[in-house]
């Protein structure tokens, strides 16, 4: 079986070894230069809904690529090394620094260029990091043209046939234009308009790349923020804070009195909520309030929305009760995109707080969401408790096992045993999902269910169970 570069959120590994030397990387950037010349058409889904496709006058420079990077400290490594890659095969840079990545999405559909990529590990420690390809419509590119970058990388000879010696006349230009983030800003304000003024607001940056957006976005707005962790040393991304540690943001909304608090990831395309009584909101609860809001103002086509396997049974109870569908996918925002773009959703997401809202952009985006739900508390006349209370969730365990490998879970023996022996034990309504982790070394566990013991013995069971299956 060919090796997979490409997790379910691009490249992802520790920095400076594996997939992400600065060798493999510069090998990455002359194949991706390469394709912009000779095939550039493989980058473009062409399954945009109709309020989203690019306008026959939108021409991207189809040998131009914009960089942005997080606040990690291999952030640069690896940004010269794919720049040093693309430049030999004749392909122009722009650079515009630390930017989150939706940021870097709404810059690659906007800026007439042919691809956006982004350097950046997400919600993961500074240990880590990745390459992620945005289009020139501003969304992850295909499979197709994944897994050709991947025969390329590995199938050297394949490699060799297609490198050309660039005449030094050729060779692409690199331009840095760090104020290219303050189009993105302008953008969101000018969507979000609606006044923030007396609502103290707490966020909490990761120490990533909203650091240097979110604060400006809500000065502009006219709210009092109170950041914390907007600092980032390269080494501090995700360390004990952001939407891995929510807990931290509900210690300091209680503490200042605020409002409300966002914790974002380091990259920005996810938020988790704090109401004013410090109680943690998810990513189901925040789809809940959104779709709700939505309907109520005839702004829901086809009354539906997108989760996935994880999102949480309370939720579709309670869209359920104002007749809202949930249509639910694999794990992952490529898959809850994919199935919006497909059938004209506008509101998708999963409970990580990765949101996505087709009114807005094309991509997650953890700042919109926030501006979101401010409209909407400003809008209903109520503090976010309120809003939320509308839905009880379902008693839920989530488990993250360590593994060295990943089998495939059917072939290993006892496992479907096991399964129909604990759905016998959950009983109705319940759910179980197993599953391995795209971009960590890590096996998964999902269990849900009314009963909060059934679902801590089940969660004990497994994990002793795989424990002998995978060491």
């Amino acid at each position: 079986m060919q090796q997979r570069i490409f997790g379910t959120d691009g490249i992802r590994d520790i920095a400076n070894t594996g997939f992400l030397t600065p060798e493999l990387v510069l090998k990455l950037g002359k194949i991706i230069g390469y394709l912009l010349y000779n095939n550039p058409h493989i980058f473009i889904t062409h399954q945009l809904p109709a309020s989203f496709k690019l306008p026959k006058s939108h021409n991207p420079n189809k040998h131009q690529v914009i960089i942005g990077v997080d606040s990690r400290l291999s952030g640069a490594m690896l940004e010269n090394a794919i720049t040093a890659g693309l430049t030999a095969q004749g392909a122009d840079v722009i650079k515009v620094g630390i930017i989150s990545t939706p940021a870097l999405a709404y810059l690659a559909r906007t800026e007439k260029v042919a691809l956006g990529i982004m350097i950046s590990a997400s919600h993961n420690h500074f240990e880590s990091n990745g390459i992620k390809i945005f289009s020139s419509e501003g969304v992850k590119i295909p499979d197709k043209a994944e897994l050709l970058i991947e025969k390329y990388l590995l199938d050297h000879k394949a490699h060799a046939r297609i490198m050309k010696l660039t005449n030094l006349r050729e060779v692409g230009i690199v331009l840095n234009d760090q104020q290219k983030k303050d189009d993105y800003i302008n953008y969101i304000c000018k969507n979000h308009n609606h006044y923030l003024k007396g609502m103290k607001i707490v966020i909490d940056c990761a120490n990533g790349a909203t650091s240097a957006l979110a604060p400006e976005v809500f000065k502009r707005l006219g709210a009092k923020i109170v950041p914390i962790h907007c600092t980032p040393t390269g080494i501090n991304i995700n360390g004990r804070c952001g939407s891995l540690y929510p807990e931290v943001l509900r210690r300091s909304v209680l503490k200042q009195h605020a409002w409300i608090g966002f914790s974002f990831d380091g990259d920005g395309d996810r938020v988790l909520v704090t109401d004013e009584k410090g109680i943690i909101r998810d990513g189901d609860y925040v789809m809940s309030i959104l779709a709700r809001y939505y309907k109520k103002h005839h702004q829901l086509p086809k009354n539906t929305i997108v989760g996935t396997v994880m999102s949480n049974t309370g939720l579709e109870v309670v869209l359920n009760e104002v007749g809202i569908k949930l249509i639910r996918t694999a794990v992952g925002d490529r898959n809850v995109a994919d199935k919006m773009f497909r059938n004209g959703y506008i509101i998708g997401g999963e409970q990580s707080g990765h949101i996505i809202l087709l009114n807005h952009s094309v991509t997650g985006d953890g700042l919109i969401t926030a501006l979101e739900l401010l409209k909407i508390m400003k809008s209903e006349g109520k503090p976010l408790s309120r809003l939320a209370d509308c839905m009880q969730k379902y008693p839920q365990v989530l488990v993250n096992l360590k593994v060295k490998s990943k089998p495939e879970l059917t072939k290993i023996n006892g496992y479907q045993d096991k399964v129909n022996e604990l759905r016998n034990l959950l009983g109705a309504n319940s759910q179980l999902l197993i599953r391995y982790s795209g971009t960590e070394p890590l096996l998964r566990i999902m269990i849900e269910a009314k009963d909060k013991r059934k679902i801590k013995s089940a969660a004990k069971d497994l994990v002793k169970f795989f424990r002998s299956k995978l060491r």
